[in-house]
This record gives structure tokens, C-alpha cells and sequence, in this order.
């Protein structure tokens, strides 16, 4: 709720009192669990998301190696836009994403802006995939829906993207197609406008999973 919010005083009043009830669920019920689910773990998730997982936080830093073996950082892109997508072969909703976000990869190579991934799929599967088709990007492989990166950035539905500023602060969270390009032309300009235009327009339209 409080994410939604468009005037700043109900979402800062929202976002406290969400800590608020957290917190106390921490506090009150640390071994209660329902359906097989500790809630104080479910509740640290979300308190955790919250607070460094929504627009205007600095993004928790990704640290692995990618699907050529070779070890990177988020933080290495700093100084540029980076679109995030968490994403894997499994999904539907993802293919209609990739060679949407692969024009737009190879047609603007040359300006300050980066594409990164999380893959979920297993990753001997992973490394399938990503040598039959290779992708214009860099990815890290998580292994499954529940892995390390995944698990930490708490992902709820696939694919899911992010928005994250030259500073490394989080500007646009589970954002649409159609939202990330008005971002993308508020900050970059013209050529922003240009990725807008084709991430709205001449492409089908993509599934989001739920």
C-alpha cells in the first residue's frame, strides 16, 4: 500500500505503520508458523524489503559470476541506468520479454545505460539455454526461484523488473513495460523517449506471471 501511494505523507504514514506491525510480529510470535510458514521469517522479509527493496533505497548489491564463468557486481554499473529482470526459461511471461529487452540491449550499446539478469532456472539448464540463445547481457545464475539473489530480493512473481539509477538507488520497482519507459524518457532524454517508444510500441504484448 504504501508503495502505491502518490501523496508522500500517506506513504511515509503507511510505511511506518507496516514497520510497526512487523516489528511486533517479530517481537510477539517468533516461533508461530502457519501452512509450514515461520511468520517472523515471512515478516523479516518483508520489513527487509521495505527498507532496502523499494524506490528511493540504495539496491542491495549482487555479487556472483555470470553465464561465461566470470565474476561481476551490481555496483560495477554504477554511473549508469540499469534495468534488473529477474527472470528464467520456465516462464512464459519471460520469453515474450527477451528480444524486447535484447533490441534494446544491442540498438543503445553505446550509451550509459545496462541490462543485467538474474536467471532461476537450474543451472546446468541455465547454461543450455543461454549458449543456444545467447543473450546480449550479463547474468547471474541463481539456480532456482529460491535462490540466494531471488530469496534476498524477495521475489514474489517472474519475470519482475527494476529500474536503478546511476547511484544505485532504486527508482522503479516491479515496473511495467510501459512505466519503465516513461521513466527511461524522464531521465535520459531523447533517447530515452526512443526506448519508451519501442517498449511500448511494434512489440506483442508480455505476460507478467503472478
Amino acid at each position: 500500500q504504501f508503495e502505491a501511494a502518490s501523496d508522500p505523507a500517506v506513504r511515509e504514514a503507511a510505511r511506518v505503520r507496516a514497520s510497526e506491525l512487523l516489528e511486533r510480529v517479530l517481537t510477539t510470535y517468533p516461533q508461530v508458523t502457519v501452512q509450514g510458514l515461520n511468520l517472523a521469517e515471512q515478516a523479516a522479509a518483508l520489513l527487509f524489503e521495505m527498507t532496502h527493496l523499494s524506490p528511493g533505497a540504495m539496491a542491495p548489491e549482487i555479487s556472483g559470476n555470470d553465464q561465461e564463468d566470470k565474476p561481476f557486481k551490481l555496483s560495477d554499473y554504477r554511473g549508469r541506468h540499469v534495468i534488473l529482470v529477474f527472470w528464467g526459461d520456465w516462464c512464459h511471461g519471460c520469453h515474450g520479454l527477451q528480444p524486447v529487452l535484447a533490441e534494446i540491449s544491442q540498438r543503445y550499446a553505446g550509451k550509459p545505460l545496462a541490462i543485467l539478469g538474474v536467471n532461476t532456472d537450474e543451472r546446468v539448464a541455465a547454461r543450455k539455454v543461454l549458449a543456444a540463445s545467447p543473450f546480449p547481457w550479463r547474468c547471474w545464475l541463481d539456480g532456482s526461484t529460491s535462490g540466494p539473489i531471488t530469496s534476498e530480493w524477495n521475489l514474489r512473481h517472474f519475470p519482475t523488473l527494476y529500474l536503478i539509477g546511476p547511484d544505485g538507488i532504486i527508482l522503479e520497482k516491479d515496473v511495467s513495460l510501459p512505466a519503465l519507459g516513461e521513466a527511461l524518457a524522464r531521465d535520459l532524454g531523447s533517447w530515452g523517449q526512443a526506448i519508451a517508444d519501442r517498449l511500448t510500441k511494434g512489440h506483442p504484448r508480455v505476460r507478467f506471471s503472478s
